[in-house]
């Protein structure tokens, strides 16, 4: 016969359990309510909508800005169609990555990021345009320099940088860098023949469309001749 104490046990043991495997299924519900809230927005966007984990994807943009620590890394919830007449790709980037601290205690955190990506039809010179803040600030004293575009203005708020010079100043024309003198939050990142936006939270599904609009924007404001023969 049990004890008070080991029939105490038992019942704190009983709901814990209980409390754990309620909050699984709660985020399972949650999750499964999330991809379906996706889903819906892919139809009315006339895009494809793919939940599964794709980790070909993920491979292909694990260099751009941000995206190059961590381990298990692969794309899901993926959107594929064209919108306003270019051709993108919308998915969840998720990788983890592994840190100690002062007392060798390790810490295991999962990332998520969103990456629309706009096909720009033929390959360029890698770059990459985000807002100045403390870090590209700290880059700078380690050698990693900003290319100075015509605009003033744009150079001082904006870190631009890539390893072609001369295609980072006909890239950054007064048409897009006034633009996103009025997105001062935008970070952007031309790699091969994709034009990429990573933004550091999951899809939001109400936003989705206002955010394809602004990467649809920006490339309409590249320099045409960048295209040419």
């Amino acid at each position: 016969m049990l004890s008070g104490v080991a029939l105490g046990y038992l019942v704190l043991f009983a709901l814990v359990g209980a409390v754990v495997v309620g909050l699984i299924f709660l985020a399972r519900r949650l999750e499964q309510k999330r991809r379906a809230a996706l889903a819906a927005v892919a139809a009315e966007l006339g895009f494809s909508f793919s939940p599964q984990r794709n980790p070909e994807l993920a491979e292909r943009v694990q260099h751009l800005r941000g995206l190059t620590q961590g381990t298990d890394q692969y794309a899901e919830n993926i959107f594929v169609g064209v919108y306003r007449g270019q051709a993108a790709t919308v998915f969840e980037f998720r990788n983890m990555t592994t840190s100690s601290d002062s007392d060798n205690q390790t810490k295991t955190e999962q990332h998520q990021w969103h990456i629309i990506l706009l096909d720009l039809g033929r390959s360029f010179p890698g770059l990459t345009i985000a807002p100045e803040n403390i870090l590209t600030k700290v880059g700078k004293l380690f050698g990693q320099e900003d290319i100075e575009v015509e605009s003033r203005d744009f150079s001082r708020k904006f870190s631009i940088r890539s390893d072609d010079k001369t295609f980072a100043q006909d890239f950054c024309q007064a048409r897009l860098t006034e633009f996103l003198l009025g997105r001062p939050s935008v970070t952007l990142e031309v790699s091969d023949r994709f034009l990429a936006f990573v933004h550091q939270h999951g899809i939001t599904p109400n936003r989705l469309r206002e955010e394809l609009d602004l990467a649809v924007d920006v490339r309409g404001r590249l320099p045409e001749h960048l295209f040419g023969p």
